[in-house]
Formats: structure tokens, C-alpha cells, sequence
């Protein structure tokens, strides 16, 4: 042998360190089943969160679907209000064209006056017509009356 002394294992020193790879061996075990358990855990949740995930997914297509839809009515909204709001603009333009309410009554008042006028002419012509009428009456028998009269001066003269 050399020099060096060298430290002989015994069965003591193999038996301790195997009681505590032992122990290490089952405390890791122990840790690898809980993790087992956990790996199961989690394997069931992802499984579940899949499941939940594919049901979302369906429902994004749903909404994705809604809102193509809506999209093609916001687009017909759309050409509907830029009619409406063309619309209004050519309304606008149509009510600033038109006449106020004070002008409408100065209007009004001058149509009132005119037709005032007329009536007043109106009746002046009626009275005016009574009056020639009688004087036509008057005429006609004034004519009948020198019919009459002429008729006598004639056979008075033997005129034919």
C-alpha cells in the first residue's frame, strides 16, 4: 500500500447511504405520483379548455356571420341616410325659397285689396246694369208705344 491512508467502507457506511438513497428514491416517488395526479389534472383541464375553445369558436364564426350581416346593412344605412341627407338639403334649399309668413301676409293683403276693387267694380257694373236695364225697358216701351202710334199715323195716311 501507499502512504496515503485510504478510508475502508464499511457495511455500516453502505447500508447508511442506502437507507438514504432509499429515502431520496421514495420521497421522489412520493413527488413524482403528486406530480402524476397534477400532469392528470391538467391534462383534463386542457381537455376541457379544448372543448371550450372549439365551442368558442363556433360562436366567433356565428358572430363573424352577424356581423358580415350588419356590415352589409350598415353599408345600406349608409345609402339610405346620403339619400335622406340630399333629401333634406334640397328640402332646405326649398324652404329658404319660400316666402315668410310677414310676406305671405303683405301678399295676401294686396290680393285682399285687389279683390276688394273687383267687387266694388263688380257692384258699380251690377247697379249699372239694373240701370240700363230699365232704361232698355223704358226704350222698349217707348218703341212699342211709337210702334203703336206709327201704326196710327199710317192708317190715318192710308200708308200700307
Amino acid at each position: 500500500m501507499n502512504a496515503q491512508s485510504v478510508d475502508l467502507v464499511t457495511k455500516g457506511d453502505l447500508k447508511d447511504v442506502k437507507e438514504k438513497l432509499t429515502a431520496k428514491i421514495e420521497a421522489n416517488a412520493m413527488k413524482i405520483e403528486a406530480n402524476a395526479v397534477k400532469i392528470e389534472t391538467n391534462r383534463m383541464l386542457i381537455e376541457k379548455n379544448r372543448a371550450l375553445i372549439e365551442a368558442n369558436a363556433v360562436k366567433i364564426e356565428a358572430n363573424a356571420a352577424k356581423i358580415e350581416a350588419n356590415g352589409k346593412g350598415i353599408s345600406s344605412n349608409n345609402a339610405a341616410l346620403a339619400r335622406i341627407s340630399g333629401q333634406v338639403v334640397e328640402n332646405r334649399d326649398l324652404i329658404r325659397r319660400m316666402i315668410t309668413r310677414e310676406e305671405f301676409k303683405a301678399y295676401f293683403d294686396e290680393i285682399i285689396s285687389a279683390i276688394d276693387g273687383l267687387a266694388a267694380k263688380f257692384t258699380r257694373l251690377d247697379e249699372e246694369r239694373v240701370v240700363t236695364n230699365a232704361r232698355f225697358s223704358r226704350l222698349e216701351a217707348d218703341v212699342e208705344k211709337n210702334k203703336g202710334e206709327i201704326a196710327k199715323i199710317k192708317s190715318k195716311l192710308a200708308m200700307p
